[in-house]
């Protein structure tokens, strides 16, 4: 008996892990990753214009250039202290168009975390200084 708690505990323990590995990543749907981007602080648009294979395409944006007032944006040690974190989610029609964008969109973005997943490509990247505001 004691053997098939223990089996039991472990599976439990493992399925659990595989829910929370799988409830990071992003669901493929753009609205409910707009949502979820959304509440976490993320200014997003998501544009559905079909072209090619991309069927959708995310940008989420989240800074703290509203900490700051419009005098102290123009401020050089202002400017180092801005943040941003990126996100683009490109949506693709299914898994292998998205598989044969991704050797491409990984040279494009190489200094930046691309991830294929499922049918999706995603991109972020931190960015401080003047890189903020698009300025560099």
């Amino acid at each position: 008996m004691k053997k098939f708690v223990r089996i039991i505990a472990v599976t439990l323990v493992v399925v659990t892990a595989l829910a929370m590995f799988a409830a990071c990543g992003y669901s493929g749907d753009p609205d409910k990753d707009r949502d979820r981007l959304e509440k976490k602080d993320y200014g997003v648009t998501v544009s559905k214009i079909p072209v090619g294979d991309v069927t959708a395409t995310l940008h989420g944006l989240r800074t703290n250039v509203n900490e700051f007032t419009i005098a102290e944006l123009a401020q050089e040690e202002t400017l180092k202290k801005l943040k941003a974190d990126v996100v683009t989610i490109t949506y693709y029609k299914d898994k292998e168009a998205a598989k044969s964008a991704y050797d491409k969109v990984k040279s494009d973005e190489k200094d930046h975390s691309v991830k294929l997943q499922g049918n999706m490509i995603v991109v972020s990247y931190s960015v401080k200084g003047k890189d903020a505001l698009g300025t560099k």
